[in-house]
């Protein structure tokens, strides 16, 4: 029984593990994402500006 126990508690971690790294590649993708449209944000201020 101690052994099973052991055994779920290791999968819940391998599983806890892949979810976490998930989030992580989700923040990084947001991030960049965040980071892409404050570029565009920016060049499209630098136009409007230039066309002025």
């Amino acid at each position: 029984m101690y052994a099973v126990m052991l055994d779920v508690r290791a999968d819940v971690k391998k599983e806890m593990d892949v979810v976490r790294e998930g989030v992580r590649i989700s923040r990084e993708r947001a991030a960049a994402k965040a980071e892409a449209a404050a570029s565009v944000r920016q060049s499209a201020a630098q136009d409007e500006s230039s066309n002025r």
